[in-house]
């Protein structure tokens, strides 16, 4: 096990977790060299905008794009991908949003069956949203009839991609009304391929998670895409306390800009030298991983956590589940039925009283499942979670018969 000097210190119960890359447990762990360049950057003193600017150089190449910015998550990067398409590179546009006047397009088009929980990010900027389709069908000609003078962008779930318009097609109907396309991408690595997949078919700005699969600070993401629209991003993020006399905008990615903004609407999502830094190390470590060993692994661990559950409970019904990005499940998972949505929110209850804690992905407890995700277990985790999940699953069988 890791040190816990402090978190014990703290009073908090040591987590297993099961569920993957979670941000209500912290992410993912970083590795040494993450940690060392984090605490090296935390000890010095930069130029955020230079720092920025060297960032942007590493991420354009990795990703194939012409730029890239550091944000505090996908979420900030969506918000601050959407304010890019609303204002472009004008700072009184900048200074009014969430306020959309002054002629700022507000209304970001959307495939209704993209609509979830994180969409309030693209609404923070001050947007609006347009959907277009049913849940389980989107036509080309509703996308084309929904995108008007008003239109700041199309979105589109990397994620989530049945039952709409292709992306490709997307792409061309967008840029056909000279429509700029933002896509999430954060749940979209691995696999690696992705890093430019969206950027290679011609998406204007993509945004990732850093501080999951990647491995980066837990507050860390990235934006990638058109060059003007990331300078347009820096504009509304970074602080901007400057006086016009010494303020050098190539710093910021753009000659294009004479005239800097107020603090923009990104302001209150800062990101540190720390996250910047730690991102840019864990990102070169993520690339030159062996993804197929890695793929190996998690495909032991599921057959192991499977055998030794099948061996000790008596009819429990299991999967290991594997697919592909379109079907979105990259990473191979056991999913336990447990008969009724009632019995397996019993067993994750229980499971979070233990100590350690142990924590599952509760996605699908609504149909009577828990899903195990290998991605976040140690080896050394493997033998307390197997004898958690036995112990717990047996009890409330045996009180539910």
């Amino acid at each position: 096990m890791t040190d816990r000097k402090i978190l014990n210190e703290i009073g908090l119960t040591p987590v297993i977790n099961a569920i993957g890359y979670a941000t209500p447990l912290g992410n993912s762990r970083q590795s040494a060299e993450v940690i060392a360049a984090v605490a090296e950057a935390s000890a010095n003193f930069i130029s955020m905008a230079q720092l920025q600017k060297k960032a942007s150089e590493r991420l354009a190449e990795i990703t194939h794009a012409e730029a890239g910015y550091v944000v505090s998550g996908a979420a900030a990067g969506l918000t601050l991908a959407t304010a890019a398409t609303m204002t472009g590179l004008d700072p009184v546009r900048m200074n009014l949003l969430p306020e959309t006047a002054n002629g700022t397009p507000s209304t970001v088009v959307m495939h209704r069956s993209h609509r979830y929980d994180y969409d309030h990010a693209i609404r923070q900027a001050g947007a609006s949203l347009k959907e277009v389709g049913f849940p389980n069908l989107t036509f080309p000609y509703e996308l084309e009839a929904a995108i008007d003078d008003e239109t700041a962008a199309v979105f589109f779930r990397g994620d989530g991609s049945r039952n709409v318009v292709p992306f490709e097609q997307v792409i061309a109907i967008a840029h056909a009304h000279n429509v700029p396309v933002i896509v999430d991408a954060a749940l979209t690595v691995p696999p690696l391929k992705n890093l430019w997949y969206f950027t290679d078919a011609g998406a204007d700005l993509v945004v990732f998670s850093g501080g999951k699969a990647i491995g980066g600070p837990p507050a860390s993401g990235f934006v990638v895409g058109r060059s003007d629209l990331i300078a347009s991003i820096a504009l509304q993020h970074q602080d901007m306390d400057v006086r016009l006399e010494t303020w050098d905008p190539g710093t910021l990615a753009s000659d294009q800009v004479t005239n800097p903004p107020y603090q923009g609407i990104g302001r209150p999502m800062k990101v540190g030298k720390e996250q910047v830094v730690g991102l840019l190390v864990a990102l070169d470590r993520y690339v030159k991983r062996n993804h197929e060993a890695d793929l190996i692994s998690w495909r032991d661990r599921c057959q192991r956590i499977y055998q030794a559950l099948a061996a000790a409970i008596e009819n429990l019904e299991m999967t290991i589940e594997e697919g592909t990005f379109d079907t979105e499940i990259y990473v191979p998972q056991v999913y336990i039925n447990l008969g009724s949505p009632e019995q397996a929110s019993e067993v994750s209850a229980a499971l979070h009283g233990r100590e350690p804690a142990v924590h599952c992905y509760e996605g699908s407890l609504w149909r009577g499942g828990l899903i195990i995700s290998p991605t976040t277990i140690r080896l050394d985790e493997e033998e307390t979670l197997i004898k958690a999940l036995i112990e717990e699953i047996a009890t409330v069988r045996s009180a539910n018969r």
